[in-house]
């Protein structure tokens, strides 16, 4: 991933959580992940160790002028199948392997509909005809697509729900069984985000401390800002210091651009401050900054 898919990443959000400063004064709290037996189910059917929770209805504010054809995971699902990625989902989870795999299982659940039933099947049906060289397909209302060239069974387990699993073209069909309706938010969070081993799981987005052992953002969103909660843990309390020390010296070297003669950081000087055995970030980005960076990433 070059500069330009890590400021769209960070613009749409769920990056901007990881790679953010703090003010040394404030304390990073977060509540327990959301999680149930769909997003249990969802992480075991593809060994995950990266999950984004995304409460997409929360995000539409912020992110109503950017170009929905590869601001979410979900988008190259939902190209050209007249459901919108940003408008027309309420709620995505997503998990991988890693940041980067191709391998992401996908929960979708779509805005409610008088014609919810109808516009699953047609949704299907199109998801289906894409998929014509992926085999065939597995039977109880199930059908073999493509996204981005990338296999997967699709289907929908629960009213308004889409269900989209990686399934190579010579393996087994995965089971669709334990996935249905995602959790609520707990507050006001609009994303949530988990990775173990960041420096396996994240590392197209920043070189991370091999001695953090996973990491964790919340995200909450409004009109106006995007105020970012993350808590890393580290192997030791005096190692969390010298991770805390190293993340931000990353981050403020590659949230910059250059201009020949000198070099202009896109945010405001970063920091991360550890606090025991964690690194913790508390800080909020503008509107303005997210455009900002939506704006770079086109270049």
């Amino acid at each position: 991933m070059g500069r330009r898919e890590m400021l769209r990443s960070l613009a749409c959000v769920a990056a901007v959580g990881l790679t953010d400063c703090a003010r040394r004064d404030r304390r990073a709290r977060l509540d327990p992940l959301a999680e149930n037996d769909t997003t249990d189910a969802a992480r075991d059917r593809v060994a995950g160790r990266f999950s984004a929770l995304v409460h997409v209805d929360r995000t539409r504010l912020l992110l109503a002028r950017a170009d929905t054809s590869g601001l979410f995971a979900w988008s190259p699902l939902l190209l050209r199948t007249g459901v919108d990625p940003l408008r027309d989902v309420r709620r995505a989870y997503v998990t991988a392997k890693s940041f980067e795999s191709p391998d992401t299982a996908m929960v979708l659940e779509l805005e409610p509909s008088e014609s919810a039933e109808q516009r699953m099947s047609e949704l299907l049906a199109t998801l289906a005809e894409r998929g014509d060289e992926a085999g065939p397909d597995p039977g109880d209302g199930r059908v073999r697509t493509k996204a981005s060239g990338d296999p997967y069974v699709v289907g929908s387990p629960m009213p308004n729900t889409l269900v989209a699993l990686p399934a190579p073209e010579d393996g087994p069909v995965p089971s669709f069984a334990g996935l249905g309706t995602l959790p609520e938010p707990h507050g006001a969070e609009a994303i949530e985000i988990f990775a173990k081993a960041p420096c396996e799981t994240l590392t197209s987005l920043l070189d991370w401390p091999q001695t953090l052992l996973d990491v964790r953002a919340e995200v909450t969103l409004s009109a106006e800002a995007a105020r970012i909660t993350v808590i890393g843990r580290s192997t030791s309390t005096d190692q969390a210091i010298r991770d805390a020390d190293a993340l931000t010296e990353r981050v403020n070297d590659r949230l910059g651009v250059d201009l020949v003669l000198f070099r202009v950081p896109l945010l405001d000087d970063l920091r991360f401050v550890a606090r025991g055995t964690a690194v913790e970030l508390v800080t909020s980005v503008s509107a303005a900054q997210v455009g900002l960076l939506l704006a770079l990433s086109e270049w």
